[in-house]
């Protein structure tokens, strides 16, 4: 089971829907889609030292549950999946009023910010590392059903998988699945075809 810190990370809603941290300060906010929010923060110890907080404040709706089963399905994932091209994350804890996990800062952004400008050496990298890193997602049974540029982050000149809000944990690399995820534009197109696909595997059998 992954370590939780309960005594490390302390975040709580207040009157600004904002989220307060006691070993970090927060430096801005990220992302704002509430129920989930993502913070850059610093340490107060070494101002030096930036990390990145996903939190979900947790409800009751219907909509919202359903974010939860994505948020959980990231943890579950980090929590295991450990690669240098796959995202990290430090630890992560269960409070009454939200979930939340810490991971590093990646100065460099993502793949969408720096491909106008890549030349083609290190193109031909990210794509050898993106390659061992799926192989290695799918040898875990992990298929991450959401994989695009804008979910894989540059760091230190090489690429990391983040944003496993959707991906699935399989029992054997045979199973089929059913249901459609992902960005339209991303998916594989055998998900179109309203039948069981394997998620692991493109088939040859959709015309383009």
């Amino acid at each position: 089971m992954y370590p939780m810190k309960r005594n490390t990370l302390e975040l709580r809603k207040n009157q600004e829907d904002a989220c307060h941290v006691n070993n970090f300060e927060v430096d801005k906010l990220l992302h704002n889609h509430f129920p989930v929010k993502v913070f850059q923060v610093r340490s107060k110890q070494d101002r030096n030292v930036k990390k990145v907080i996903k939190a979900f404040f947790k409800d009751n709706t219907d909509v919202e549950n359903k974010i939860a089963k994505h948020f959980l399905s990231e943890v579950a994932v980090l929590a295991t999946v450990h690669h240098p091209f796959i995202m990290s994350m430090d630890f992560m804890g269960s409070f009454p009023r939200y979930f939340a996990y810490v991971m590093p800062f990646y100065e460099d952004g993502t793949l969408t910010k720096v491909l106008p400008s890549m030349h083609q050496e290190m193109s031909d990298e990210y794509f050898v590392q993106l390659c061992a890193a799926v192989n290695f997602l799918h040898y875990k049974k992990v298929a991450h059903r959401d994989l695009k540029t804008d979910n894989i982050l540059i760091t230190e000149k090489k690429v990391l998988i983040a944003d496993f809000g959707l991906s699935d944990i399989l029992p054997t690399d045979d199973t089929m699945a059913t249901q459609r995820k992902g960005t339209v534009v991303y998916k594989s197109p055998e998900q179109f075809l309203k039948k069981q696909f394997n998620p692991f595997k493109v088939s040859n059998k959709v015309i383009f």
